[in-house]
């Protein structure tokens, strides 16, 4: 028995010595084990990319995107349309799949290139294929072109693949409001040429500006320019003696003096131009500061631009008016516009002033006379003529001279 016991036992340890490992497997088992782990992560982080990334149709760039080949793919869900042309034109062609929802296409019959092949595929659709810098192509939004009928029809789908026609773009815009104030009853204008010569509104004009407009001249009584100037931000009025008065802003003394935008070099106080009367001026215009960008050379003051009416009514219309005040003061003006042809292109324009007052200064007397007179003609629709002229006269007597 002891012999056969002996026999068995040396025939395990024989097995046993058949499926013992070489010493070098020890060291490759874990390789295998890691080379299993990265293998499975990489295939996972395939699968979770292709989860995450926008649906595509993928394939090889085209060597010639401009060659032609026969495609034959039938009609049905755009998604998988785009992806059978990708395949066979060897394009890469991305989009999402919200994008393509729902959406149907025709599908591609015929010899075309990769572009007019795309735009068959997207035809009747809110998309466009468009070109990306790695050669491939990105689907985005479009508007849809109507279909239209007979022959028209029929070359628009021929010239489909080659064009895209994109949506009309409507731009809407007011024509400049006018810088005319009277009958605006507004206290300002919503544009002025007094500063640079360019029609600008207030806040777009590159100096302090005031306007006193038709409306407040008639509220307030501002019956003459010396009037006009006291109700004026930043400009001060001294007295010469009873007719004239002297300007100043910005410490300096105001001597440009500009109608309708045209300066002159006429001296307020010396010629008495500041007992000018406002009867015929649709406003007055104040620019404080540097007045050399248009009116030359001058005081950095101001510059007080005084802009007359005009024939601006196609029906007659008319104003009357009168007044009596204290010192035997009488005021009487009248205004008329009317137009003279039918179509109302040419029309005209009169006004006149008279007024006497005496004074609280023994023996002074003052007597004013105005006269204007103008027609204005619409050449064309953009351009106008005007042709006009205007006299006043300020005849005072008894009236003191620097004090005396």
């Amino acid at each position: 028995m002891r012999p056969q016991t002996m026999r068995q036992n040396s025939m395990r340890q024989t097995a046993a010595s058949t499926v013992r490992p070489s010493p070098a497997a020890p060291a490759l088992r874990p390789v295998a084990l890691a080379l299993q782990v990265l293998c499975a992560g990489t295939l996972a982080g395939v699968a979770a990319a292709g989860a995450l990334a926008p649906a595509q149709a993928w394939a090889q760039p085209a060597a010639g995107a401009s060659q032609q080949r026969q495609y034959d793919i039938a009609a049905g869900p755009l998604e998988s349309v785009l992806n059978q042309l990708g395949r066979e034109a060897g394009v890469l062609v991305t989009f999402g799949s919200a994008v393509t929802e729902g959406l149907r296409s025709g599908g591609v019959s015929g010899r075309f290139t990769v572009e007019q092949a795309l735009d068959r595929a997207l035809l009747g659709t809110p998309l466009a294929a468009v070109r990306s810098a790695g050669g491939g192509y990105t689907l985005r939004e479009m508007p849809v072109v109507p279909a239209t009928s007979g022959a028209a029809g029929a070359a628009g789908a021929a010239g489909a693949g080659s064009s895209q026609t994109l949506r009309t773009v409507l731009v809407t815009a007011s024509a400049q409001a006018s810088p005319t104030t009277e009958g605006s009853g507004s206290y300002t204008t919503p544009a002025t040429a007094a500063a640079t010569g360019l029609s600008l509104s207030l806040r777009d004009t590159p100096q302090s500006v005031s306007v006193l407009t038709r409306q407040q001249i008639e509220d307030q009584g501002l019956l003459s320019l010396n009037d006009a100037m006291r109700s004026v931000t930043g400009i001060h009025v001294v007295s010469s003696d009873s007719d004239r008065s002297d300007f100043y802003s910005r410490g300096f003394y105001v001597d440009n003096l500009q109608y309708d935008g045209v300066p002159t070099s006429i001296g307020l106080s010396f010629y008495g131009d500041s007992g000018t009367d406002t009867t015929i001026y649709d406003r007055v215009e104040v620019v404080r500061g540097a007045t050399g960008l248009l009116t030359g050379a001058g005081n950095p003051s101001a510059s007080i631009n005084m802009v007359r009416k005009h024939a601006n009514s196609k029906v007659f219309t008319g104003s009357a008016s009168a007044s009596v005040g204290s010192w035997n003061h009488h005021r009487g003006t009248v205004d008329l516009s009317m137009p003279l042809t039918q179509d109302g292109r040419i029309r005209a324009r009169v006004a006149g002033m008279a007024e006497e007052r005496d004074s609280h200064v023994d023996l002074y007397h003052a007597r004013k006379q105005v006269f204007y007179g103008v027609i204005d003609a619409d050449l064309t629709p953009d351009t106008t003529l005007s042709v006009g002229a205007d006299y006043q006269a300020n005849r005072p007597t008894g009236s003191t001279w620097g004090g005396l």
